[in-house]
């Protein structure tokens, strides 16, 4: 689950914070079956982090 958020502060000036994996998950697994055949896959993660930005403009 990810997030992202913008705050317009003035006409020129944006705050943005993004927060991505934050239920920290370790890993992405799919699952597929059919009458022939299961499929498993697994995707390791990257680790919670939140970013915070600003942007103005002139």
């Amino acid at each position: 689950m990810d997030l992202e958020l913008k705050y317009k502060a003035t006409d020129k000036m944006n705050f943005f914070l993004l927060g991505n994996n934050l239920l920290n998950e370790k890993y992405y697994q799919q699952k597929s079956n059919t009458d022939y055949s299961a499929y498993i896959s697994q995707t390791n993660v990257t680790p919670r982090y939140f970013l915070l930005t600003m942007e103005y403009n002139f």
